[in-house]
């Protein structure tokens, strides 16, 4: 009975604490990059599947928000500096250095592939056939161990690299479109959405892909107790969203579909 009572004490502490942490006096600040179908800032009709997703999980939770918009460099340090609460949406392993917190639930998965015009024959197997070409890419993207091949190979391999903004996505296709550059790396969900609306035309094709990454909201460090809070609701949000079968329905507006591990006990996910 003792200890039943002191678990108890403790869940109610926990409660008190979160609820302290999540009140209506500080909503949760979240900012974003215009990355559509992600995060759209301007697009008539669509907000982003992730924006979606997340504005639908802390409502369900009844915890306050604003989302704003900044370019990504920007936004990666405005969370950084504890500015914002969180950021939308980086890769989970993307950025050691910075030292986000993590929910557990994804609130989506992203896979960076290399886009070549349709005339090209370059095709990616591993990075070494990256050598005398001419490569550009969203400034910062988190590409992990692609990263380190380029800082070791300056030399080897010629990098533009982009800031962002505003149009960003038809700006870079249209610097290879232009033989800017050779290669570029994008997300095939924005280049899907992109074609699909008529934003770039259908001069591309991937020549591959670094891999299938999970996609969670990055969480401020300088407060980590409500940072945590933010985190359990998120997690809990997600988990009804998906068994209520909201979730497939908000990704079928961006004609995608639920990920497998989806549903699935936090361990088991990547």
């Amino acid at each position: 009975m003792g200890r039943s009572l002191f678990l108890m004490t403790g869940w109610l502490l926990a409660s008190l604490c979160c609820a302290e942490e999540l009140s209506p006096e500080r909503p949760v600040r979240l900012v974003a990059d215009d990355w559509c179908p992600q995060h759209c800032e301007q697009v008539e009709g669509y907000r982003g599947y992730i924006v979606d997703i997340v504005s639908r999980a802390l409502e369900l939770e009844h915890v306050p928000f604003t989302i704003a918009y900044q370019p990504w460099l920007r936004a990666m340090k405005s969370v950084q500096d504890g500015d914002y609460d969180g950021l939308l949406t980086p890769t989970v392993d993307g950025y050691p250095e910075l030292n986000f917190i993590f929910h557990e639930q994804a609130v989506g998965y992203q896979d960076y592939c290399f886009f070549v015009t349709k005339g090209s024959s370059w095709q990616f197997t591993d990075f070494a056939d990256l050598h005398g070409m001419r490569l550009s890419y969203l400034k910062d993207s988190g590409f992990g161990p692609l990263n380190d091949y380029l800082a070791r190979h300056p030399k080897d391999i010629q990098v533009y690299e982009f800031s962002g903004g505003k149009g960003f996505t038809s700006t870079i296709f249209e610097f290879l479109s232009r033989d800017r550059a050779d290669v570029i790396i994008m997300t095939s969900d924005v280049y899907e959405f992109a074609l699909k609306r008529g934003d770039i035309r259908d001069r591309f094709r991937s020549a591959g892909c670094l891999g299938h990454e999970k996609l969670a909201v990055g969480l401020s460090p300088v407060n980590p107790q409500r940072a945590k809070a933010i985190a359990a609701a998120l997690d809990e949000g997600i988990r009804q969203l998906t068994a209520s079968g909201e979730m497939a329905s908000i990704l079928a507006r961006y004609g995608m579909q639920l990920w497998p591990e989806a549903g699935q006990p936090a361990e088991a996910l990547p």
